[in-house]
C-alpha cells in the first residue's frame, strides 16, 4: 500500500543519509495510474529525502503483463516532467527509459521541462537513445543553461537554472 511504501521508503532514505549516501527513488510512468496516484508519489517522494528522482516512461512490450498498454504520449510525459520540477525544485530529475518512445520529436523539451541528467545509451531490457542524438541533447541543455547566465534568470523560466555543465 501507498503508506507502507511511504513509511519504508522514509526509513530506509533515513538510513542511507545516516551513512553518507545520496538517495535516488523514482518510478515509472504509463502503467495505468491515474494522476492523483501520481501527485501520491510526488508527495511521498518530497517528504522522502531522496537526491535524484529518475523518471521512466512505460515502453510497452507485446507479450508482458503490461504489453497492451497505449505509451504516454508527449504532452503528458512532459506534464509529469514539469509538475515533478515544480513540485521538488531542489532535487535532481534524471530521465530514464521511454524518453524517445514517449518523447519522440519533443525529446529536446525535457530540458526546459526540468530535467537535471539523462541516463544514456541502453538501459533495462530496451535500447537506449542514439548516442550522437543524446550528446547533441545535452550540448542544447548547455547552451540554455549558458542563456540563462547571460540574459539574467528573469529572461529564463526559473527551472533552466538547475541545468548542469
Amino acid at each position: 500500500t501507498r503508506e507502507r511504501w511511504s513509511a519504508d521508503g522514509r526509513a530506509a532514505a533515513a538510513k542511507a543519509e545516516g551513512a553518507g549516501r545520496r538517495v535516488w527513488s523514482g518510478g515509472v510512468f504509463g502503467i495505468g495510474e491515474s494522476w492523483a496516484d501520481r501527485m501520491d508519489f510526488f508527495e511521498d517522494l518530497g517528504v522522502s529525502g531522496v537526491d535524484s528522482i529518475p523518471v521512466n516512461f512505460l515502453i510497452p512490450v507485446p507479450g508482458t503483463p503490461l504489453g497492451d498498454l497505449p505509451p504516454l504520449g508527449a504532452r503528458e510525459a512532459l506534464a509529469i516532467l514539469v509538475m515533478l520540477r515544480l513540485l521538488l525544485p531542489g532535487r535532481n530529475i534524471i530521465m530514464a527509459a521511454g524518453r524517445t518512445e514517449c518523447l519522440g520529436e519533443f525529446s529536446s523539451w525535457i530540458i526546459p521541462a526540468g530535467v537535471y541528467g539523462l541516463l544514456v545509451r541502453d538501459f533495462l531490457p530496451q535500447p537506449g537513445g542514439r548516442p550522437d542524438a543524446d550528446l547533441r541533447l545535452l550540448a542544447l541543455a548547455v547552451w540554455i543553461r549558458d542563456q540563462a547566465l547571460f540574459f539574467g534568470a528573469a529572461c529564463i523560466p526559473q527551472c533552466l537554472r538547475c541545468i548542469p555543465v
